[in-house]
């Protein structure tokens, strides 16, 4: 009888903690998917231009003599596609590195201000190289574009971390299935942005192969480091 009595007490406790472990995702989650209501109530053409953007090349032609980074639209969904990526890294390092995580939510906060400087910081430093090889006009082109892909991938990754938090049961296997997906899809839309510059980086294929390097692979080289220190 007191076992059975223990057994119950712990299995109310451990559904009490999983309750509160996700009671912040859920604040974040909702955090989300209010910021894209306020972006599609306020850029309504603009936003479904940009929902279609993997089978359509409407947004970036309708967009591409803007190329502002810094607009609100802009801005709405870098800050979506920041957190729902913080989330997932969150919940990846938990699955893989558990003891990397002292506390669940300081962790997350942690992981959001790392990979908000990284995200922010990456786009400064390359706007500054832009300036510097007084190519500013392609630069501006090519984050752009960049940043937009990356964007939308932001709404998938949101999409699967609310999937992993409330419906999926999360295990290595299914992590590594969706790290991969997700790592071909960058390699994708790199090698099709790319293909737009051809001409420009058959040119000047010497500074694009020291761009790729310092500015495309070893950033990411190192953000892995750091977390998984």
């Amino acid at each position: 009888m007191y076992q059975l009595i223990l057994n119950l007490l712990l299995q109310n406790e451990a559904v009490l903690r999983y309750v509160s472990s996700t009671q912040w995702m859920t604040v974040f989650c909702v955090l989300c998917l209010v910021i894209l209501a306020v972006t599609r109530m306020l850029y309504d053409y603009r936003f479904l231009n940009f929902v279609q953007l993997f089978i359509s090349d409407k947004y970036l032609l309708l967009e591409r003599n803007q190329n502002d980074l810094s607009s609100p639209f802009t801005v709405l969904l870098i800050s979506v596609q920041i957190i729902a990526a913080s989330l997932f890294i969150h919940l990846f390092l938990s699955a893989f590195q558990p003891y990397l995580l002292s506390s669940s939510f300081l962790s997350f906060i942690q992981i959001l201000a790392l990979y908000s400087l990284f995200v922010i910081g990456k786009l400064l430093i390359e706007k500054i190289v832009g300036s510097i090889f007084m190519i500013d006009g392609i630069m501006d082109s090519y984050l752009f574009i960049k940043t937009s892909y990356r964007n939308y991938v932001g709404l998938f990754i949101l999409f699967i971390t609310i999937l992993l938090i409330y419906t999926l049961e999360p295990t290595q296997k299914l992590y590594t299935i969706i790290g991969v997906a997700l790592f071909f899809s960058h390699l994708i839309i790199m090698i099709s942005i790319f293909r737009k510059y051809n001409s420009l980086i058959s040119q000047h294929l010497f500074y694009f192969i020291l761009y790729l390097c310092a500015l495309e692979i070893a950033p990411y080289m190192i953000l892995y480091k750091v977390i998984m220190r």
